[in-house]
This record gives C-alpha cells, sequence and structure tokens, in this order.
C-alpha cells in the first residue's frame, strides 16, 4: 500500500526533472520533500531512483547526496554508496555523519586503502570516533596436514627394469601451524608479521640391484618468517615491500650395516639452509577493482629465480558478495623462465557463510604468491593447485576458515644403470591439503 503511494510522487519528481518549473529553488524544494520523505520511511530503492535523477537533472547538495549514500549502503551497494558520500564529504568535511558513512562503504567495500588516507584526513577527534582503532591489532592462527600418495606414484613400472641403484625421498604427510598479527601503525601505515612451522614426514627408498631393499622415514622442520610493512601513499595507492625467510633442517639416517651394501649407499647427512623470497608490490586501488603489480627474487635449495606478475581483483558490484582475484606470473632464470596463472572466485552463499574457489596452473617451484605470503620452496616441481575455502564471520570480531587444496606434483628419483650412467626418473603424484583457522580484530 505504502509503495503505491510513494511511486506517484516519483513519477512526479521525474516529471519536473524534464519539464523545469519556473524556479530552481522551487525544484529544489520538491526534490528535498520527497528525497526527505523516502529517507524517513527508509524506501531506500526508490530514494536512490529519485535521488539519482534529481542529479542528473542538476540538482545537488549535501543532504541528497547523503541520503542518497545512505540508502545505497543499506543496499549493501557500496561503491555506488561511496560515490555519493565523497560528494557529500566534499561538500561539507567537518559533517561527522557523512565521513562516518563513507568510512563504513569504503570498508565494507573492501577498499582498506581509501579508508586508511580518509581517517588520516579526519581531524583527531573524529578519526577516534569513527575510524578502526589506529594501534590495535588484528591476529590469525592456522593449523593444518597434508596427506600424499607420493609413495604409491613411486614404484611404477619405470623402476621395474634392470638397475644397479635407486633411490627416491617421498611425502607421506606432513602438518604446520601458522601465527600472524597485523599491527597498524598509523592510518596509513600498517606491518603483517607471520611465523610458519612446518614438519614434514617422509621416507627415503634405496634399492641395491641383487643386494637389497632399503628404507628409513625422517622428518623435515621448516620454520618460516614473513615480514610486510604496507604504506598507504594517497587514496587510490599503496606500497608493501615483503621479505618470507625460511630455515629448512634434516637428517637421513639411512643405515646398511652390510659393508657391501654400505658402498652404494649415497650417506645420510644432516643439512640445514635458508630460502627467502623479497621483493615489492604496488596496489591501486578503485571502487569495483584493485590492479597490482609487483617484482620478486627468490633462493630456494641454492637455487635462484626471479618473478614479476601483474594482478587484479574485482567487485562488480561494488561490495565483497561476489569478488574474483585473477593473476599473472613471470618467473625463473634466464634461460628458463614461465608463465605461471591464478584464479580465484568468491560467493557470499549467505548472511554468515562466504566460499572461494581457486586454481593455479605453472611451475610454481621457487615462486611467491600474494605479495611473499606463500613460498613454494620444495624442489620438486608444483605444476597445478586447485581447492576451494569456506569463510564463516562468527560476530564482527571473529572469523572462522576452513580450506582444502588438492596438489599436482612432479616427483623424481635417481636410477644408476648396469653401465653407471645416472638419470633422473620423473613421476607425477598428489598432496592433499586440510587446514582451518581463526582471525580475531581485538577490540579497542
Amino acid at each position: 500500500m505504502m509503495k503505491n503511494f510513494i511511486l506517484p510522487y516519483v513519477w512526479l519528481l521525474l516529471f519536473t526533472l524534464y519539464h523545469p518549473l519556473p524556479s530552481d529553488a522551487q525544484n529544489s524544494e520538491s526534490v528535498e520533500i520527497l528525497t526527505y520523505r523516502m529517507f524517513e520511511q527508509q524506501k531506500w530503492d526508490s530514494l536512490i531512483l529519485a535521488g539519482e535523477a534529481a542529479i542528473s537533472a542538476g540538482t545537488d547538495y549535501f543532504y541528497l547526496r547523503l541520503r542518497v549514500g545512505r540508502a545505497a549502503l543499506e543496499l549493501q551497494q557500496y561503491a555506488r554508496a561511496a560515490n555519493h558520500l565523497e560528494f557529500a564529504h566534499n561538500f561539507n568535511e567537518a559533517d561527522f555523519d557523512a565521513a562516518h558513512l563513507l568510512y563504513l562503504a569504503y570498508r565494507y567495500g573492501g577498499r582498506p586503502v581509501a579508508a586508511g588516507f580518509l581517517c588520516a584526513r579526519l581531524s583527531k577527534k573524529t578519526a577516534h570516533t569513527i575510524c578502526h582503532k589506529r594501534y590495535v591489532p588484528e591476529i590469525g592462527a592456522e593449523a593444518g596436514f597434508l596427506t600424499s600418495n607420493q609413495n604409491k606414484q613411486y614404484h611404477t613400472p619405470d623402476f621395474d627394469q634392470k638397475l644397479l641403484y635407486s633411490e627416491d625421498h617421498a611425502f607421506s604427510s606432513a602438518n604446520y601451524g601458522l601465527f600472524t598479527i597485523n599491527q597498524p601503525l598509523g592510518y596509513r601505515l600498517g606491518l603483517t608479521a607471520a611465523t610458519t612451522f612446518w614438519q614434514f614426514n617422509k621416507q627415503r627408498d634405496v634399492t641395491i640391484a641383487g643386494r637389497d631393499t632399503l628404507f628409513s622415514g625422517y622428518t623435515i622442520k621448516q620454520t618460516a618468517f614473513f615480514l610486510a610493512p604496507a604504506i598507504i601513499l594517497s587514496k587510490h595507492f599503496a606500497l608493501e615491500p615483503a621479505l618470507h625467510r625460511v630455515t629448512v633442517s634434516y637428517t637421513n639416517p639411512l643405515v646398511s650395516y652390510d659393508s657391501i651394501n654400505a658402498k652404494y649407499v649415497i650417506p645420510a647427512d644432516e643439512i640445514k639452509y635458508h630460502d627467502f623470497v623479497t621483493g615489492v608490490q604496488l596496489t591501486y586501488s578503485q571502487a569495483c577493482f584493485d590492479l597490482y603489480a609487483g617484482a620478486w627474487v627468490s633462493r630456494y635449495a641454492d637455487h635462484k629465480l626471479t618473478q614479476t606478475g601483474v594482478g587484479i581483483t574485482l567487485r562488480p558490484f561494488g561490495n565483497l558478495n561476489v569478488y574474483s582475484v585473477s593473476a599473472l606470473n613471470l618467473a625463473g632464470r634466464k634461460d628458463d623462465m614461465q608463465l605461471l596463472f591464478f584464479q580465484k572466485a568468491g560467493f557470499r552463499l549467505t548472511k554468515r557463510l562466504w566460499l572461494e574457489l581457486f586454481a593455479s596452473v605453472g611451475g610454481h617451484t621457487g615462486t611467491s604468491a600474494f605479495n611473499a605470503r606463500v613460498f613454494y620452496n620444495q624442489i620438486d616441481k608444483v605444476k597445478f593447485f586447485a581447492g576451494g575455502k569456506f569463510i564463516v564471520p562468527l560476530n564482527s570480531h571473529v572469523m572462522f576458515n576452513l580450506s582444502y587444496q588438492w596438489m599436482e606434483i612432479e616427483g623424481n628419483g635417481l636410477k644408476i644403470m648396469p653401465s653407471l650412467q645416472k638419470s633422473v626418473s620423473i613421476y607425477k603424484y598428489q598432496n592433499q591439503i586440510i587446514n582451518g583457522g581463526l582471525t580475531w580484530k581485538i577490540k579497542g
């Protein structure tokens, strides 16, 4: 009933706008009366329709933009809301409501760069009231485990031929833990730090023709530290240098007590080395998309690699109900460069449930992702991975996530023929990873 009552006013306004009244003051007054009535009755769709028609016809002032922006915000059209609220804020930079609503449009619309830049320009009193707290951190913890079929895939017909010696190191399982903190150092400066611990359980298989088959399990321990300061340069640009350093240590204690066998077995060693990746990423942020460009250098197991990449995040409806991330990277050495492609799509399924699906193809070994947050420093070649993640906000401060990932990897085994010629046998295997975690925005 009320909708039928309002619609004639909307059409009357549209008719008035395109058939102007004798006075601009009369025209503005009719817009003011109608949009205020719609605002009071929370007729958000009609308010946006009438308000934007008035603006297109040349009627533009503070309260009109504020109301239309609020209506778009209520409908979760955050890019649209930000557009109108930016005008309202420019009309009256001292108005608390305009600044507050604009901040919310930026934050809910996935634009932390614009939100931080806005807060830095507000008065200290206003910023302290409406913005995220300047020095209150966000912390996260995550744990997961990995299973692999590498042991089964290693024993292929390729290894059934006559060999003098063969050796392979196969994954059986792994587990890991991650702790991260995002520490604001002001509205335009922040610091992300993370530490990760991996424990890989592997098996070393040795076959000596006519003599013996030996195997033993061993553990690889990997600890990592990540550090990335984020600097907001302007409303649209942010710069983020990054460093990811990894320490790898293991002992593979395969021992043969037979003196003849011992001559053939490659000795077990205690090994410890450091891998790292470092680089920088520049972000350009707009209402419905973000653009990224970066360059990184990595070292893994005494190999060096350079990587450059570009990416884009799309928010087609100006909010986080539907979004996508695409990235293209060129990585390798001068004589061996290859492309990597990553694609992710996110969907809001219910009020408190998001689903992300992702996949990547290319030679990932030695490369990094998400500005060095992920570092693929294993020797075996990761050729493809895909998976999904559920994201569940438990309340306004705590978020839970659960993810699954499937990886196609290229392994290799050492072969020594009776002629003493050495070669490498290539085979494929699959790893699966399941992990879950919590993110907590500490109350200020």
